[in-house]
């Protein structure tokens, strides 16, 4: 469960680091932008960083791995624990 648990978590740290950077990226160069380039403006497609929003993902990615990680390693010791009772 330990090794589930770190994977996912260690995938979780990475994906948010990603896309803060492209986040800072957005808001330096404005790569994306919105549909119509007429505007007199920036037509960037705008974004604000909200350190809750980082939280919440990783808080959830925590919730759900937790979760996965436990049913998987429950299952497997199932099968572990029916493969030793056959032989």
């Amino acid at each position: 469960m330990a090794e589930g648990m770190m994977i996912t978590l260690t995938g979780c740290i990475f994906g948010i680091a990603i896309g803060l950077i492209f986040c800072l990226l957005q808001q330096r160069f404005g790569w994306v932008k919105m549909g119509d380039a007429n505007f007199m403006f920036s037509n960037a497609y705008p974004i604000a960083l909200k350190w809750k929003d980082f939280v919440l993902v990783f808080v959830t990615v925590s919730f759900f791995s937790f979760i996965a990680a436990g049913l998987a390693s429950n299952l497997s010791v199932k099968k572990i624990d029916r493969i030793n009772q056959d032989l």
